[in-house]
């Protein structure tokens, strides 16, 4: 069974809100934008694989996806964990386009596209200090003893495979897509001290108890400010900002749209970018408001339905993303 779906990472969400409120000209675009790839990219590697799982035992198979774990003040990542009777799987996927050469000997990953050759990380030795992470987190709370596979699975089928040694290890360990399934079969029948039913529920929920997931300050991680950060409402239909309020109701300059809950998207893209609380104030600056009058309508609408802390000048509300209306 699916313990924890195939979701997007709330900081794909957070990348792309950020190069909407981004000017096209800004030093860090760029490195955004290849950051927002690389993330998307990778997001559907893993995606893709939920097919190949779904020819699982869902009884005796526990699926999770981007599962967060703490150990010793620092966090460990793992793309796909399965729990099985018999052993524990993780799985590092690679959505890797181009010519790959994997050199065990150096401990590195070369990979070569239109000429250009970049130097990656040995994704063996990532995915086996992942496992030795996991199994010290097991051991600290007491599931030690449960048998722990790992292996790298690309994902991209057009991805060529080179390898400098015959390294068994290293051709073991990483596969493709189409052969998970086989992959899986063959840890079946090589682990047969099964848990009982009950011991991988208990374990399972356990882990999802303790998944902290990544959401990180997005503006911190790229050394913006504030006034970086482009403010008003965008035009669902052309892409303009900001559009006008007026007679309760957003209209596009350029291309004449009109809608009732314009302010929906660029609010879910303040929380993203900056909090979850919001002041009358901040509203005004952000969706570009004339009004404090205006802005107090939009923050009290009963189809918002928004709660708040405070009075007057120093009153909080609060939102959750993602923001929508309670339509009646």
């Amino acid at each position: 069974m699916i313990k924890k779906p195939f979701k997007a990472p709330i900081k794909i969400k957070k990348l792309e809100a950020l190069l909407r409120r981004l000017p096209v000209n800004h030093p860090k675009r760029l490195e955004i934008e290849e950051e927002l790839s690389r993330s998307v990219a990778g997001f559907k590697g893993e995606q893709s694989l939920e097919y190949y799982l779904s020819f699982l035992d869902k009884e005796k198979f526990h699926i999770f996806h981007n599962i967060r774990l703490s150990f010793n003040q620092y966090y460990f990542q793992q793309d796909i964990l399965i729990l099985s009777p018999n052993y524990f799987l993780i799985i590092e996927a690679k959505n890797i386009s181009g010519i790959l050469t994997i050199d065990p000997s150096l401990n590195q990953m070369i990979r070569l596209v239109n000429g250009e050759e970049t130097i990656m990380p040995d994704p063996i030795l990532q995915v086996k200090h992942q496992q030795f992470q996991f199994e010290k987190w097991l051991n600290h709370y007491k599931y030690a003893n449960v048998p722990i596979e790992s292996i790298v699975v690309m994902t991209n089928p057009y991805t060529i495979i080179k390898y400098t040694s015959e390294d068994l290890e290293y051709k073991n360990k990483i596969v493709r897509s189409t052969k998970l399934p086989i992959k899986i079969a063959s840890y079946n029948n090589h682990h047969k001290n099964p848990l009982s039913a009950s011991e991988l529920c208990k374990i399972s929920n356990f882990i999802n108890k303790h998944h902290t997931p990544y959401d990180p300050d997005i503006l911190t991680k790229y050394n913006l400010l504030i006034d970086d950060i482009l403010p008003g409402v965008i035009c669902s239909h052309c892409n303009y900002r900001p559009m006008i309020r007026a007679w309760g109701k957003w209209s596009c300059p350029k291309c004449s749209y009109i809608s009732n809950d314009a302010h929906i998207e660029a609010l879910n893209d303040y929380i993203l970018l900056f909090q979850s609380t919001i002041t009358n104030h901040q509203l005004r600056w952000f969706l570009q408001l004339p009004s404090i009058r205006v802005a107090n309508y939009i923050l009290t609408s009963s189809n918002l339905n928004l709660t708040f802390t405070g009075t007057n000048k120093g009153r909080y509300y609060s939102l959750t993303y993602p923001v929508k209306q309670n339509l009646k």
